[in-house]
């Protein structure tokens, strides 16, 4: 009688760990995708890649703020008005880095972003 009370308690706690374990995988499995997912996107907004502002040193980050505007356009955290100013000057430190000034690229974009309340 007290070797049996032991296996059932053993028996009731593996049980207990193989529904943890069930559980657990199919949570981190659903994740995963998303975390690999591009931090700046939003459903319905494009995307932009940095060979679309010519590479280097530029390209990326000023993909990676387009991107920003485009998510926050899509979601109204950005106004109309000002997701139309910003684009141009967007566009303008893409030019620069199209242009292999990637220095002016990065100065046109922190003014952009300094202008307009985002972190540089």
């Amino acid at each position: 009688m007290t070797l049996r009370a032991p296996l059932t308690l053993a028996g009731a706690a593996l049980i207990g760990l193989v529904v943890a374990a069930c559980n657990t995988s199919g949570r981190e499995t659903a994740a995963a995708p998303a975390a690999a997912a591009n931090p700046y996107s939003a459903a319905g907004a494009p995307q932009f890649s940095a060979g679309e502002y010519g590479g280097g040193a530029c390209g990326q980050p000023i993909a990676d703020f387009r991107n920003l505007i485009e998510r926050d356009n899509v979601t109204g955290f950005v106004g109309p008005s000002v997701y139309k100013q910003i684009l141009p000057e967007i566009e303008r430190a893409g030019a620069a880095c199209r242009g292999g000034q990637s220095a002016q690229a990065i100065a046109i974009l922190n003014a952009t972003k300094s202008r307009h309340g985002y972190r540089q």
